[in-house]
């Protein structure tokens, strides 16, 4: 398998269960000293040559661009280079190749409308910049790619190495006694990154084709998910509420979706609980 992105939270524990189950894993960041490829996937020519080098039978595509949702509003032609156009290259390359395709997109797809909950056949209607393209991949990969998965995530969090995710970002503000700001008005079906590569894998190794929403079980604000990390963790740091409706940018904000084709296909989603419980024995494994 050829993971792109490794570095993220995403691609870490992809990486990481992947290889748990006895499948070789050949890991592509642009910076991150601890992959297997150092390269720059959206150089004219370099996706093509490490594709073919590798020549795998799976590919995931787990790259995000290094800015921020709001930051992708401003600098849209990056986001637009790595969230569309890449994915459309890489589905390019299935055709030619034959491998599996899986693509990381986003439950912002959807617009985020309170009372509404929202599975895979649902209409798109992405509310910034962001999600947009990602909606525009999707298109790119199911109409040239005959062998796909299409995973609709949100809320990732666990490790990566560019603390980029909620729960580094959280961890990180603990640690240094800062206060940590969750949106009380932003809900969705966050995910451990650990459990969320245990979905990925079981659909690879069952052979499943097609897109899927790929959260957790339990809808819960930003600002409660700091307080379950905060309890679970004995973190000792005040988290104050924010509210994402002054962002000034348009956004999802209450992102309730079905999982039942998922658990369909792979079984149960673990609860929130015991995903934390899983994030706090890695911790303790890995902890110096």
């Amino acid at each position: 398998m050829l993971l792109l992105g490794a570095s993220g939270v995403v691609g870490f524990h992809a990486a990481s269960e992947l290889r748990a189950h006895g499948h070789e894993v050949t890991t592509v960041s642009r910076n991150s000293p601890s992959v297997d490829f150092r390269a720059d996937v959206t150089e004219p020519g370099e996706l093509g040559r490490i594709v073919e080098k590798a020549s795998p039978e799976v590919v995931i595509n787990a790259i995000k661009p290094s800015m921020s949702v709001d930051d992708m509003e401003a600098g849209r032609s990056l986001a637009y280079e790595v969230n569309t156009l890449l994915p459309e290259r890489l589905a390019r390359l299935q055709m030619a190749m034959g491998f599996v395709l899986v693509h990381m997109s986003s439950d912002g797809v959807y617009e985020g409308k309170e009372g509404e909950t929202y599975g895979e056949e649902s209409i798109p209607y992405p509310q910034n910049f962001y999600t947009f393209t990602k909606a525009l991949a999707e298109e790119r990969v199911r109409c040239l790619a005959k062998r796909h998965l299409i995973l609709r995530t949100e809320g990732v969090f666990g490790f990566d190495e560019r603390h980029a995710n909620f729960y580094m970002r959280m961890k990180d503000a603990c640690l240094d006694r800062k206060e940590f700001p969750a949106a009380i008005d932003q809900f969705s079906q966050p995910i451990y990154g650990g459990e969320l590569a245990r979905l990925m894998r079981l659909l690879i190794e069952k052979g499943c084709n097609g897109t899927y929403n790929a959260v957790g079980p339990e809808y819960v604000s930003r600002f409660g998910l700091a307080h379950r990390l905060q309890g679970a963790m004995g973190w000792d740091c005040a988290v104050s509420q924010s509210f994402s409706a002054g962002r000034g940018m348009r956004m999802g904000r209450f992102l309730r979706v079905s999982t039942a084709k998922i658990e369909a296909a792979v079984g149960r989603i673990k609860s929130l609980e015991s995903q934390i419980a899983d994030l706090k024995r890695w911790e303790n494994k890995n902890s110096d």
